[in-house]
């Protein structure tokens, strides 16, 4: 099961999916006590960052 969750005021939801042994209400709340200043959850956002390196990287060679 998922929830959408507006992260701030005029921005779009963030998906927050319930994981093994979880349920959406605890999804929820580590979606709202991980955010900072953006819309998008620090650890999604710092998992996001390597992998838009790498696929920079991957395109500078071709």
């Amino acid at each position: 099961m998922a929830a959408w969750v507006w992260t701030s005021p005029g921005s779009g939801p963030v998906v927050a999916h319930a994981g093994w042994r979880t349920d959406s209400a605890a999804a929820v709340e580590v979606v709202m006590r991980s955010r900072g200043r953006w819309r998008t959850p620090e650890p999604l956002r710092r998992a996001r960052s390597p992998a838009r390196e790498a696929r920079s990287a991957a395109r500078a060679i071709r």
